[in-house]
């Protein structure tokens, strides 16, 4: 489980920095991380549409305004596209973004197309 956790962290980390060119993976300059997830969500928070489900939260760090349109996330480094976030996806200085892992991607809102 361990091994598992630590090779989805990795794929998030580095598909959240991705762009749609995936040859450069490592652009470090972009003061957001991984600050929480839930793998198992059967009673802290429910999404849009009332359902307990997995969930991702990005953290903007740095003094400016985010915009994540166009990036990646991902649970599977073999495929570093698998979910884009919409354009203009902006995250604000010292601000907090969740995205629901559920793989309900129809759904309105935020729903990668993966399950943690």
């Amino acid at each position: 489980m361990k091994i598992l956790l630590s090779n989805l962290l990795l794929a998030l980390f580095f598909a959240c920095f991705a762009k749609a060119d995936v040859s450069d993976l490592q652009q470090t300059d972009i003061p957001l991380v991984i600050n929480e997830l839930m793998a198992v969500n059967s009673s802290v928070t429910t999404d849009p549409q009332g359902q307990y489900d997995d969930w991702i939260e990005l953290y903007n760090y740095g003094s400016n305004v985010i915009d994540i349109g166009g990036m990646y996330l991902t649970d599977n480094l073999s495929d570093p596209t698998k979910w884009q976030f919409p354009a203009s996806t902006n995250i604000p200085v010292g601000g907090y973004l969740l995205i629901w892992a559920d793989g309900d991607s129809g759904d309105s809102g935020l729903h990668a197309n993966f399950k943690l």
